[in-house]
């Protein structure tokens, strides 16, 4: 399996990144090039969501699902998205030539659909006796962050891709119905959406367990969503042995008096024949 991941930041640093994995449980291969950097070190993170619309907040922490202390990518206890530094020129390219065997492209380490992140400064991999060292590496700002999905023509596009392609878009209009009806009108069942350790970032605020996020749902000002555009792809598998999905939702908040706009995002997957969501981000983007 293949993935890419295209990164922009602000003026003229942007990227590419490759990914590919032979085989569940291989080592992942991780390819690329960097330009805009300034010289030196900087971080190179896997970020738990693939929302970066407003940085390290959307984007959550570092992809840590064992929860771990933050380390260097050859260290036997690490965060499974510490990659360490990637290192730039006086050119200010950095080129990215990486084997890691944590991260991976399927399975509970799957790193397709969350955020890649190239900080500003260096990491310093938990051992500089920073405040932040045990959870960030204290790498600073994002300089470049993306979303890792599926590289368009990687995969043998065989009978089981089309298959599951056809089979993610039915997920997506099912799922779209039920999920938004719970959330306009019947948020007392919203919890019947989340699977029981499902993680969510609503504007900012990160909560953990379907009980946390019902509680929260609830305590929210009640308005309608006007879903206006949808899009779903097959994650293959990034849930063992369960059908999984990414889907980006958005539209208009109250459509009918102030045209705010939502964004989305999801993984979802089957459990028991139902729907279940195991990351959330929402964005609300006031208009005024």
């Amino acid at each position: 399996m293949k993935a890419v991941c295209v990164l922009s930041g602000t003026g003229d640093v942007k990227g590419t990144v490759y990914f590919s994995q032979d085989a569940e449980g291989d080592s992942v291969k991780v390819s690329g090039e960097l330009t805009g950097l300034g010289a030196g070190n900087h971080g190179f993170h896997v970020h738990e969501f693939g929302d970066n619309t407003n940085g390290c907040t959307s984007a959550g922490a570092h992809f840590n699902p064992e929860g771990k202390d933050h380390a260097g990518p050859e260290d036997a206890e690490r965060h499974v998205g510490d990659l360490g530094n990637v290192v730039a020129g006086s050119d200010g390219v950095a080129k990215i030539e990486i084997t890691d065997k944590v991260i991976s492209l399927t399975g509970k380490n799957s790193i397709i659909g969350r955020t890649m992140v190239v900080h500003a400064d260096p990491d310093d991999l938990g051992r500089g006796g920073h405040e932040l060292s045990k959870t960030t590496g204290n790498a600073g700002a994002h300089n470049l962050a993306s979303d890792v999905m599926v590289e368009q023509g990687a995969v043998d596009v065989n009978v089981a891709l089309n298959e599951a392609v056809i089979e993610a878009r039915e997920a997506a209009k099912d799922f779209e119905k039920i999920y938004f009806r719970l959330l306009d009108s019947n948020r007392a069942q919203i919890d019947k959406m989340y699977t029981a350790a499902a993680s969510v970032v609503w504007n900012g605020v990160m909560l953990k367990g379907n009980d946390v996020i019902k509680q929260f749902i609830l305590e929210l000002p009640l308005v309608k969503h006007d879903v206006t555009c949808v899009d779903v792809q097959p994650m293959l598998r990034a849930v063992p042995d369960c059908a999984t999905f990414l889907v980006k939702m958005s539209g208009f908040v109250n459509p009918n008096a102030s045209k705010d706009i939502f964004v989305s995002t999801f993984v979802i997957t089957l459990v028991e024949e139902a729907w279940k969501i195991v990351t959330h981000n929402y964005r609300y983007i006031d208009q005024r």
